[in-house]
């Protein structure tokens, strides 16, 4: 197309190929005949195009998540879509697949007869973590000494916990199981969950007091014994279930009344943070009375004169010690009766003979709480006028 102006033309090249034929004409006049036309040849080559981004991608997204680009090229061609790393796309919609890496958005114009291609436009989208993971992490409240427990975690992330446990003087770990290493103190155990391709890195906590191990203290009843036996092994024989020091009461080498006696023991642990002390632990001990000797040992006079008082000297022997009295009797028909002295069984008393001649002297002792009573051998007076 020729515009015709002060001898110039316009000319508009309406394609990207071919020859644009430019053809000149002059016409005559009523001087000069018309011009012999002249043309020349151009050759057409495709424009140059440029992509304008009008709605770019985000900087992050989460996987699942979606997103559109808008964009357009300055030739009206339509753009060609594309996707490489953590995304696919349907034209200029794009899906999150993944939450560790980054998506790129490939945009492109391609050539066409009259366009050479754009410049390839490239945006990238860093995957992101979506949210925190629902965790839970229980346990028992309190575990004894030297006792095992397994924490139980859950969550709703894909991973598997990993487990720490501190401080490591009240306990240990192995996988899931706890061991507690201290009868006091506080153990906390820590699972960590580790991101994964839709949730956040998570951690959770459990509490477990520490308790002390119950000692048992075991103490069969001791066997009988007798009044005047000392208290020994043989009766102060309590074992315990772990090491530690027995205190007794009575204590070894007291001697105990007659009848059914109490003997505690209080138990207190070597290792005392991780088992209990045993306050008081009870048996009952029969303690028979003893079988006492009763003697009379000498009279103040023999022979003695009728009539005229004589003192009687008695013991009474026990493995302990005997109290209580004795009673003299004459085969004459005569009595007296005397205290017996705690400390070493002695006694005495004053009995009158009447009869001349010689009499038997006897001794009787009547026992009291701890001792047997007992009769001597018969004891001869002489007893003259």
């Amino acid at each position: 197309m020729a515009d015709n102006h002060n001898g110039t033309a316009t000319y508009t090249i309406t394609s990207g190929a071919g020859t644009c034929t430019v053809k000149a004409n002059q016409a005559g006049n009523s001087n000069y005949s018309a011009a012999a036309q002249a043309t020349e040849s151009v050759s057409a080559t495709p424009a140059s195009q440029t992509i304008n981004v009008t709605t770019p991608a985000p900087a992050t997204a989460t996987k699942s998540s979606s997103f559109t680009v808008v964009a357009s090229a300055t030739s009206g061609l339509p753009i060609t879509w594309g996707s490489a790393g953590i995304c696919t796309n349907v034209q200029g919609t794009y899906t999150m697949t993944g939450s560790s890496g980054t998506c790129t958005v490939l945009m492109n114009a391609p050539s066409s007869t009259n366009y050479t291609a754009a410049p390839q436009v490239t945006e990238t989208v860093r995957g992101a973590l979506a949210i925190a993971p629902t965790v839970s992490l229980t346990g028992p409240a309190t575990a004894p000494y030297q006792s095992t427990y397994t924490v139980v975690a859950t969550t709703n992330a894909s991973t598997t916990p990993t487990f720490t446990a501190a401080p490591a003087t009240v306990c240990t770990i192995s996988g899931a199981t706890v061991t507690m290493v201290n009868g006091t103190g506080m153990c906390t155990v820590t699972a960590h969950w580790a991101a994964d391709d839709v949730y956040k890195a998570a951690t959770a906590t459990e509490k477990t007091t520490a308790t002390k191990v119950a000692s048992v203290v075991t103490w069969n009843t001791p066997a009988t014994i007798t009044y005047g036996t000392a208290l020994s092994a043989t009766q102060l024989d309590a074992t315990a279930s772990v090491p530690g020091a027995f205190v007794y009461d009575p204590a070894s080498g007291k001697v105990l009344g007659a009848g059914t006696q109490t003997l505690s023991v209080k138990f207190t642990p070597t290792a005392t943070s991780d088992y209990t002390t045993v306050a008081a632990t009870t048996v009952s001990l029969v303690v028979n009375q003893a079988n006492t000797t009763t003697a009379i040992t000498s009279t103040s006079l023999n022979p003695s004169i009728v009539g005229h008082s004589i003192t009687v000297h008695y013991n009474v022997a026990s493995p302990g010690k005997a109290t209580g009295s004795v009673t003299i009797t004459a085969s004459s028909g005569e009595t007296c009766t005397g205290t017996v002295s705690g400390t070493t069984g002695d006694g005495s008393c004053i009995i009158k003979p009447e009869t001349v001649g010689s009499i038997t002297l006897t001794g009787t002792y009547g026992g009291d709480a701890n001792n047997n009573g007992s009769t001597s051998a018969g004891f001869t007076q002489t007893v003259n006028n």
